[in-house]
């Protein structure tokens, strides 16, 4: 699914000459047959909410939360950062777990758009970490590691964890609170 999402929406952008967030774009919220992306029209059991709306963008689609994976409230301040290292990581991508040839991945690129805002951009990558083959705890690890550097208290094999993941990824900081659907996951 994540692959059919991922070359349906750049293939119709490019062919419509649409804008990611713009006024006129394509946008396909979820194609997952476990969890339903939808606004207030059923009673769940259980529900993830994000109450907080943005004074700075206008509402739209490609903005609704939670998200394919995760609900994010706060900010990225590292986000411009986060997406030219993506940007520059994209001719290096290679995942045997998606099964696709160099050219086949070129299909699903940019990762990372450039006018994605902080909470999409963190939900593609941690969905392209995940289907490549990462557990979801491990993939949040790795996008938003605890203060370990100088944690003196840390358990030595964590923080051992924590610097082979900073060699392979920056860190998304800033000020955030993320919380994440945790199942099998469908993109």
């Amino acid at each position: 699914m994540y692959i059919l999402r991922r070359v349906s929406m750049v293939a119709i952008r490019a062919a419509l000459n649409l804008q990611h967030g713009g006024v006129r774009d394509f946008y396909i919220c979820s194609l997952s047959s476990r969890s339903i992306s939808q606004k207030a029209a059923l009673f769940p059991l259980a529900e993830l909410i994000h109450s907080r709306f943005s004074t700075n963008t206008f509402p739209s689609w490609d903005r609704a939360q939670p998200m394919r994976v995760l609900g994010h409230n706060g900010e990225i301040n590292t986000l411009q950062g986060n997406v030219n290292w993506m940007k520059a990581r994209e001719g290096l991508l290679k995942c045997k777990e998606l099964g696709l040839s160099k050219n086949e991945m070129r299909k699903l690129l940019p990762i990372v758009d450039a006018s994605s805002f902080d909470s999409g951009a963190f939900d593609g990558v941690l969905k392209l970490l995940v289907q490549a083959g990462r557990s979801l705890p491990e993939a949040v690890m790795m996008m938003i590691p605890e203060a370990w550097k100088n944690d003196k208290n840390m358990d030595p094999d964590r923080k051992a964890l924590y610097e082979y993941f900073s060699a392979l990824m920056e860190p998304w900081d800033g000020p955030a609170l993320i919380s994440c659907k945790w199942l099998s996951i469908e993109f």
